[in-house]
């Protein structure tokens, strides 16, 4: 078995095809010719979630809408690897916070045609957080 076959979860209606990890690294994006950055909320081996407090209508202003290409550059923690890979927005959405008020702007991207040297260090990356959380017995870990 694959690392990657290893770290899949079983497909159901609340369950994603790969372990989401919390990742709070920031991500050079560019879309519609305009470079920015911001920040990710998770991370997993086939996309990224973006976090923001810019509303929903500012960052499609920005270019980022579903469905259109996009140009990220991160480096993973621990890492001295720049990540390069491009990847197309799935979905944006405004989560409120407690308070149901304010709150911040998700947007999930899905990696396409990353270098396989780069996918390899993401893969390695997922791998050994999840083995942490295996050994720790903790269900997250924050990185």
């Amino acid at each position: 078995m694959t690392q990657e076959e290893n770290i899949k979860t079983p497909l159901s209606s609340n369950r994603r095809k790969h372990q989401r990890i919390i990742c709070r690294v920031d991500v050079d994006a560019m879309a519609h010719k305009k470079w920015f950055v911001i920040s990710s909320y998770n991370i997993c081996l086939d996309g990224i979630c973006l976090e923001t407090d810019v509303p929903v209508k500012k960052l499609r202003d920005f270019g980022v809408k579903i469905q259109k290409a996009v140009d990220l550059r991160f480096y993973l923690p621990n890492s001295d690897n720049l990540i390069v890979t491009k990847g197309k927005v799935v979905y944006i959405k405004r989560v409120a916070n407690s308070e149901g008020k304010g709150g911040i702007t998700l947007a999930g991207v899905n990696f396409c045609g990353m270098d396989i040297n780069h996918r390899k260090d993401l893969e390695n990356f997922v791998v050994d957080i999840l083995n942490k959380r295996i050994s720790s017995g903790t269900s997250s870990i924050v990185i």
